[in-house]
């Protein structure tokens, strides 16, 4: 008779162990948008400051030719990217951010390295 009080203590723990917590790490934290403007001589990015997460970016495009913006981590590696925005659209794209400092690239005209906007990941 000992046996069935001790495997019912066993069990419990057991499934005390499949719960799950309410509590959530930084890195599932919600990611936002941020609106990045873009014209011939511009790119603006609305906050230079965002939280480990996935992030959307919002492209409009202000300029009169088409446009590439780029999302670099230092040494110019490319995270994301978004090609051809026509002049007067909006265009989205996403990314995974780590804790690290990175630039978002305009190129107007699609053409040399590109106007660019720091952004730190805290």
């Amino acid at each position: 008779m000992r046996r069935v009080p001790a495997l019912g203590i066993v069990g419990l723990l057991v499934l005390g162990g499949c719960s799950s917590s309410s509590s959530s790490s930084s890195s599932d934290a919600a990611g936002q948008t941020v609106a990045v403007t873009t014209s011939k001589s511009q790119c603006t990015v609305a906050t230079s400051k965002l939280p480990v997460a996935t992030h959307t970016f919002e492209v409009r495009n202000n300029g009169d030719r088409p446009t590439d913006v780029f999302l670099y981590a230092p040494g110019d590696k490319v995270i994301s990217e978004k090609r051809d925005i026509a002049p007067g659209s909006t265009e989205r794209f996403t990314a995974k951010l780590a804790r690290g400092y990175y630039q978002v690239a305009c190129k107007p005209g699609q053409q040399g390295s590109g106007i660019r906007e720091a952004i730190t990941v805290a």
